[in-house]
């Protein structure tokens, strides 16, 4: 641990705090609150990519395809093709086949999916002590009890790394503090830190997206200001995007994905943006001269951005779709908006989610205070905590827009409270007022949202029990009898069906945004009043699978075909293979 932290330009060797020392409260801390999360029936973070990442790591388990990751389990009718990074499913991989040979493979996965999130806790803790050594790292500045406090307020992301969450965000969490240690180090390292962590986090997936940007930008324009070392640092991250971008996108998802194009998944635009930038940032340090004038600068670079963003908007017209391009109306209406995780911070207000709305209250708060040093930054030969700053603020800033980001935004905020705790001490009346002025505005705010957005009991109709309901404590071993087909499934059933049958069943869709055209076909299916349209949508199929639900369920009126299910007259073409009134697993075939 003594490499972690390094020569700053604010703090003497004998001023630091042990690194070592810290490092194992961090690990105390942090094993205490994820013990704490796992005390509970279900871990706080639990999520549906859970198992859907589960079944793309057991499928690369026993093929071990590297490139264009498909779920043989699912057909829309077509592939699904998962946008999700092997570089994920990777360390899973390895251990469980490391173990299978003892464990068998279901055992094997099992202990892997339980130890490697545990492991990346330890490389988290690693890049906290790592960022805090930059941010604070005289010995006064960070107290044990500090970074305790640091580390509760830290509680929501930390929780990403409990056993069992093996979605990519945790992933995403290490890399983000170690792009941030880069920063913070802003040496020839560090930008190249910077480049390799960007671009591996991007690879990992896109959600790092707008920080990496803005990060890059924050580089450029403090290198247009003429601050202290930023040369350096733009030439190292530069450099490092033109070497790294192309080995590594090569490596994690080859030469055809590296010219493909999808707006949801790292590919040809987002690889041309990082080399575009390191192509510019290298061409303009070479050619301009250092003493040229800021103005001078700043209108080179913006010059330059501007022609690479219309370069890549004409070339790949696509992106302005969105991420989300293949939702259609229905699944948009009736599933995608229903997800309370892309829904802004205003949900919380409407599902009495306080919690969070406090937390979002203490990070504004940090971020307020630590301002002050934020703005002295650049005149302290420090811009660097600047940029932190930034990157801290648009954490947050996301998290209002999409609450998806509130995790991210507690990886990041907390690791701010030691520099407010500091600007507290230095001006105590100046931090005060801002405090009191900025505290006051968001009491107004949140008062004002309380009662024009008020608390509403969650509802649920008949569209929430198609889409929603996984059969929850039904008996699913009639599967087991059915002979090999395809199977239409509504997306909550169909990834539970995946999980539990073997191979001789496909499902049609799960609760993602790639497998949103089969959602839509469902939705279709089940609102049509025509059987001919019916009917095509269905062919191609074996069997229709749907969870039994009450009758009489707002929303019902407008999809024939469930409440015909539901009452044992599912029409001509279908006919049950389970009963209703036995099993909350309703399957029926359909005849060809």
């Amino acid at each position: 641990m003594s490499l972690v932290v390094g020569e700053t330009s604010v703090a003497r060797v004998d001023e630091r705090w042990s690194a070592t020392g810290y490092w194992l409260i961090c690990i105390f801390i942090v094993g205490l609150l994820i013990g704490f999360d796992l005390s509970g029936e279900r871990i706080h973070n639990a999520d549906i990519d859970d198992s859907l990442r589960g079944l793309q790591i057991k499928a690369f388990l026993e093929d071990g395809g590297w490139l264009r990751p498909a779920i043989p389990r699912i057909l829309m009718p077509e592939p699904y093709i998962s946008p999700w990074s092997r570089i994920v499913d990777l360390p899973y991989m390895l251990i469980a086949f490391s173990l299978q040979s003892a464990l068998g493979a279901e055992d094997a996965l099992a202990v892997a999916f339980q130890v490697w999130p545990a492991v990346m806790a330890v490389f988290f803790t690693i890049g906290v002590v790592g960022v805090l050594s930059r941010i604070a790292p005289r010995e006064g500045e960070l107290s044990p009890g500090m970074l305790c406090a640091v580390l509760v307020l830290m509680a929501f992301a930390i929780w990403e790394f409990s056993p069992g969450r093996i979605d990519h965000h945790n992933l995403q969490m290490v890399l983000l503090l170690t792009l941030i240690y880069g920063v913070g180090r802003f040496d020839r390292m560090g930008g190249a830190v910077v480049a390799i962590s960007a671009t591996i986090s991007l690879l990992v997936g896109l959600e790092t997206l707008p920080v990496i940007a803005l990060v890059l930008g924050a580089l450029a324009l403090a290198w247009a200001a003429g601050l202290d070392g930023t040369r350096t640092m733009l030439a190292s991250t530069a450099i490092t995007c033109l070497v790294a971008v192309p080995i590594l996108t090569f490596l994690v998802i080859g030469p055809s994905g590296f010219w493909r194009v999808e707006n949801d998944a790292f590919s040809a635009p987002f690889a041309f943006a990082l080399l575009g930038f390191g192509a510019i940032a290298t061409v303009t340090l070479w050619l301009v001269p250092e003493a040229s004038s800021a103005a001078f600068k700043f209108g080179l670079l913006a010059t330059a951005g501007s022609m690479l963003s219309a370069v890549l908007l004409f070339a790949y017209p696509q992106l302005l779709a969105g991420p989300y391009a293949a939702i259609d109306d229905l699944a948009r209406i009736y599933w995608f908006d229903r997800i309370d995780q892309e829904k802004s911070a205003l949900e919380f207000f409407r599902t009495g989610d306080y919690g969070s709305l406090a937390l979002l209250g203490i990070f504004s708060c940090v971020l307020a205070v630590s301002l002050q040093r934020a703005l002295n930054a650049p005149r302290t030969a420090n811009p660097q905590f600047a940029i932190i700053h930034a990157v801290a603020v648009a954490l947050l800033l996301t998290a209002l827009v999409s609450n998806r980001y509130l995790r991210f935004s507690a990886a990041v905020v907390p690791l701010l409270l030691p520099a407010a705790a500091s600007v507290i001490r230095e001006d105590s009346q100046v931090a005060v007022r801002r405090l009191a002025a900025f505290g006051g505005m968001a009491v107004v705010m949140a008062t004002s949202f309380y009662f024009v957005v008020p608390f509403e009991r969650k509802t649920t109709d008949a569209f929430d029990h198609l889409l929603w309901n996984d059969c929850k404590g039904a008996d699913f071993s009639l599967l087991a009898t059915l002979p090999p087909g395809q199977v239409m499934t509504p997306p909550a059933l169909g990834l539970e069906i995946a999980r539990r049958s073997q191979d001789s069943l496909t499902v049609s869709s799960v609760p993602f945004h790639r497998a949103a055209p089969a959602i839509g076909r469902v939705l279709r299916a089940f609102m049509s009043s025509s059987n001919n349209e019916r009917n095509a949508l269905l062919a191609g199929f074996d069997y229709l699978a749907v969870c039994r639900a009450p009758l009489g369920l707002v929303g019902s009126e407008k999809m024939p075909l469930f409440d015909a299910i539901m009452t044992g007259s599912a029409g001509p073409g279908l006919h049950p293979v389970s009963s209703v009134k036995q099993s909350d697993l309703i399957v029926l075939r359909i005849e060809k």
